[in-house]
């Protein structure tokens, strides 16, 4: 709990972060066009920082020595460097307005805030390195809290600065939200670079010998970048589809507010990879991470169920919120539903944090690719045969999507005997199922010596002393 706690406090804040930046824009001179301007940018911001978005995990999977830091920080670079690069190519040349303009159907009104945005936003890869290598680091070495301390100072930047910029009208736009955000970004990149800095660096396995090859390492990210590539796409398959049925304004609207209120209490359930990857590796630690596991994800199915059918849920939609009466029937279901996610979230980050730890990102990989697979083909089948469910058919393609996803990691990496029909499906649906057992072999036992006759008492101190005769 004390290593965890800090993550999950830090997530949670995190969500406080675009509610900082909303309110900020929803104080400019049009706020309707430059948040939606904002949320544009945003979306493309987020697909090109997710390749260094995975350089936490990859920190405190590899990083036990200096020389392998260093090795990771190169990569880490260039990788950076790399999406600076196509990022530039989107927000100042023709490109840019192509991609807004046909893939994401904005008009060209829109299109003209939108790249002032995206042309901050695009620095988003450089603080994002910094934030994802010195927390990996911090994580590594079991310091949490200075994670939970970098987040509240973002929070901090980012509300002064919102309320200075509109105050005093320093800017006007969609670029106000992108200026805020990079800010607290690059704030809390700092802080954990100044707490990695500041704290000795502890002994243990920090100093291993050997140094990684950059084919190695480059063979460990690249399946965990693709998995971050496809993280970034399953929300806007999802609002594409629902864009498609009857009303689908209202019901898109449902969905927005539930997941965004869902996602306070969700959004701690990925960082249980971060323990299960720091503590697996220590037998006895695994039995308490199981039951871990298995009470975070029970309460906070609890807590959603308060949400979803007590009178708090309407009274926050309604008071605290400001949602219009006729969303919270629909936002009430789509979130009666989004209760039984933690189980799957929990499950889906407890078996890749097993897998990373291990070493075995293809499979993680592999299993992220099955999620969105499966999570466009529900949505698609609920969206052409079932398209009255409006807002549901968003959570049951993400419930689906992250059971295929649990099953992968689960089969694929060693839990599963194929060969009878009632393990695959018993764990497939009990995805807390203890991890594979190592097979100790058993003690050989010497063989036994050849009794020798008694006849050579010479030979003293071979033999035991059996009476008096053998007494020198």
């Amino acid at each position: 709990m004390r290593f965890f706690l800090p993550l999950a406090a830090a997530s949670m804040m995190m969500m406080l972060t675009h509610s900082v930046v909303n309110a900020a824009l929803a104080r400019t001179s049009r706020p309707e066009t430059f948040l939606a301007a904002h949320a544009l940018a945003m979306s493309m911001a987020v697909i090109l920082e997710s390749p260094v978005m995975v350089m936490r995990q990859v920190t405190i999977a590899l990083a036990t020595s200096a020389a392998r830091f260093h090795l990771i920080r190169q990569i880490t670079g260039w990788v950076a460097g790399a999406c600076l690069t196509v990022a530039a190519v989107i927000a100042y040349t023709p490109v840019g307005p192509i991609i807004f303009g046909d893939l994401f159907g904005a008009p060209e009104a829109l299109i003209a805030h939108v790249l002032p945005a995206l042309r901050v936003l695009m620095l988003m890869p450089l603080t994002s390195a910094v934030r994802g290598l010195y927390q990996g680091l911090l994580t590594r070495r079991r310091a949490t809290l200075p994670i939970t301390w970098g987040m509240a100072a973002r929070v901090v930047m980012m509300s002064g600065l919102a309320w200075a910029i509109t105050t005093y009208r320093w800017l006007d736009g969609a670029v106000v939200g992108a200026v805020i955000f990079l800010a607290g970004m690059a704030t809390e990149g700092l802080v954990s670079m100044m707490a990695v800095r500041s704290r000795p660096v502890p002994s243990g396995d920090w100093h291993q010998p050997g140094v990684m090859g950059y084919r190695w390492t480059l063979g460990f990210y690249a399946p965990l970048m693709l998995a971050g590539l496809l993280a970034s796409l399953g929300k806007p398959i999802i609002n594409s589809g629902l864009a498609r049925i009857p009303q689908a304004a209202p019901e898109l609207a449902a969905f927005t507010v539930a997941s965004a209120l869902a996602w306070i209490v969700l959004a701690p359930c990925q960082n249980v990879h971060q323990t299960v990857m720091v503590y697996h590796g220590d037998p006895t630690a695994r039995p308490v991470l199981r039951r871990f596991a298995i009470g975070f994800a029970l309460v906070n199915c609890a807590i959603l169920a308060g949400l979803a059918w007590s009178p708090v849920g309407p009274w926050l939609l309604i008071r605290l919120l400001g949602v219009p009466g006729e969303l919270v029937v629909p936002t009430l279901r789509t979130l009666r539903i989004l209760v039984f996610l933690p189980l799957v979230l929990t499950a889906v980050d407890y078996h890749a944090g097993r897998l990373l730890q291990q070493g075995q990102t293809r499979v993680t990989g592999l299993a992220r690719m099955v999620n969105v697979g499966g999570l466009a083909l529900v949505a698609t089948i609920l969206i052409v045969m079932a398209p009255g469910l409006g807002a549901s058919i968003g959570p049951l393609a993400q419930f689906a999507g992250g059971a295929l996803e649990v099953s992968i990691l689960v089969g694929m990496g060693g839990g599963l005997d194929w060969s009878r029909p009632v393990s695959v499906i018993r764990r497939s649906l009990a995805p807390f199922h203890p991890q594979v057992r190592m097979r100790v072999p058993r003690p050989v036992r010497p063989p036994e010596r050849e009794e020798r006759p008694a006849s050579r008492p010479g030979r003293a101190g071979r033999f035991p002393p059996s009476g008096a005769d053998n007494i020198p």
